[in-house]
């Protein structure tokens, strides 16, 4: 979401709204559109440094739930060209790559995104919940191998198993997290789901 800046004011301030409440309502095509009026708005004069490039990332974002992917790639690439330190940019290009069916360029992108980040088990882990978003849990966890820390990486193998049959091995996985470490709620809530498609209802209530 773009964010309102000191100096914003006017045209823009009723565009910002514009956005943020057809955000709010899930309604991304109307907030594609009020993304593009701040963009030709940003070209005239800026409210503040990096607006433009703010709401053409928030476009991108808008035409991916939207499912116009094509139209997000497009956003997304601007903006990683222009930002190319950024994470962000690259982690929804390719997701909405991954969401359109090519998963081989979704792969390509992650790849390169892994290679520069200074800090990969946190990229690692972006990178498995894109997959997910997509519903690749094979894709996820093959990510997950590459994960150095115990913990987080086995809290991502027990999230991405539970995305795919046979749902006993996130069950398997949920237990030993939780024998360890039994306060996890996150673990525990995230259980139910597998035990549900086992249909083993009782323990999914417990």
């Amino acid at each position: 979401m773009p964010t309102l800046q000191a100096g914003a004011s006017g045209p823009w301030m009723k565009a910002w709204v514009a956005v943020r409440l057809a955000s709010s309502k899930r309604q991304w095509k109307n907030a594609a559109k009020g993304c593009r009026r701040m963009i030709e708005l940003a070209r005239v004069k800026e409210p503040y440094l990096g607006a433009s490039l703010e709401a053409r990332l928030e476009r991108g974002m808008a035409h991916r739930m939207a499912r116009e992917f094509d139209l997000a790639v497009e956003d997304l690439a601007l903006v990683e060209e222009s930002c190319p330190e950024a994470l962000e940019p690259a982690l929804l290009k390719g997701q909405a790559y991954c969401l359109k069916g090519q998963k081989d360029i979704a792969g390509q992108i992650f790849s390169e995104l892994f290679e520069r980040a200074p800090d990969k088990d946190r990229t690692v882990l972006w990178i498995v919940g894109t997959c997910l978003s997509a519903r690749d849990a094979d894709d996820a966890l093959a990510w997950v191998e590459k994960i150095k820390a115990d913990a987080p990486r086995e809290l991502a193998n027990f999230v991405a198993l539970s995305y795919r049959p046979p749902y006993e091995k996130a069950v398997e996985a949920g237990r030993r997290i939780l024998h360890r470490a039994p306060e996890s709620a996150r673990v525990r809530s995230n259980l139910a789901w597998p035990l549900i498609e086992l249909a083993r209802f009782r323990e999914a209530v417990e």
